[in-house]
């Protein structure tokens, strides 16, 4: 294989110049790579992942603030042509909740336990924010704060159930439905609460009926079938 040095072209054996740019060709061309490829390695070696991750992120977050900007821009002029309610300010919360839950703290952080906690916090933020532009002020913080609350422990719980028990498919199991089964329970309670005036579980007491005997056997089947290959192909995963 004969490559040109000058252009970097492949060019077919037999020839004696480049057909693109006429550089003479000899048998120190044979197995050259081409210039844009000993570019593109160099550029490779140059950049590192993460440098590469972070001006990808750069790029996807310059094309959301292009598309949700406009948009933004657009609900202004229309609420303010037509009565000037204000209805505006939730909707450029809600599409600045949307560009910053994908982009913003994987800009900063590489941890998944990290990026997870800030995109609830970001959720947060949104709610309190949304709260106070609506005609019901209170209920972010006797709902939405509390169950954010119990999202947070279950992205931590989740994240320590992966890395702990990683080669443990029935305990992750069981920890994943355990924590489906204490945000039912948070739920529950909050919304009762609030609506209420006291914490009665209903529907969440069902849920736990029904996902508890299913964590006991995930528990179960990972005792009895420590390993965890065994146990994937019992499960059929």
């Amino acid at each position: 294989m004969v490559f040109c040095r000058s252009c970097g072209v492949r060019v077919e054996p037999g020839h004696q110049a480049c057909p693109l740019c006429s550089n003479p060709l000899t048998s120190a061309d044979e197995a050259a790579l081409p210039t844009s490829q000993a570019f593109a390695r160099e550029r490779e070696a140059v950049i590192s992942p993460d440098d590469l991750l972070r001006r990808r992120l750069g790029a996807i977050a310059l094309v959301l603030a292009a598309v949700l900007v406009p948009t933004a821009l657009v609900c202004i002029l229309i609420d303010v042509l037509y009565g000037g309610s204000g209805w505006s300010r939730l909707v450029i919360a809600l599409l600045v909740l949307t560009g910053g839950l994908g982009v913003t703290p994987r800009l900063f952080f590489h941890n998944p336990l990290v990026i997870g906690l800030v995109d609830v916090a970001l959720i947060g933020a949104f709610l309190v924010a949304a709260d106070l532009m609506g005609p019901w002020h209170g209920w972010s913080i006797g709902i939405g704060l509390p169950i954010l609350g119990a999202v947070a422990l279950a992205v931590v719980l989740g994240w320590l159930a992966l890395s702990q028990y990683r080669e443990r498919t029935g305990f992750v199991l069981a920890t994943f439905l355990g924590i489906g089964v204490m945000l039912c329970l948070v739920i529950d309670a909050t919304v009762s609460a609030a609506t209420r005036g006291q914490v009665e579980l209903l529907w969440s007491l069902i849920a736990l009926a029904t996902i508890g005997p299913l964590i006991l056997t995930a528990v179960i089947l990972q005792l009895i079938l420590p390993a965890s290959n065994r146990l994937r192909r019992y499960l059929h995963w």
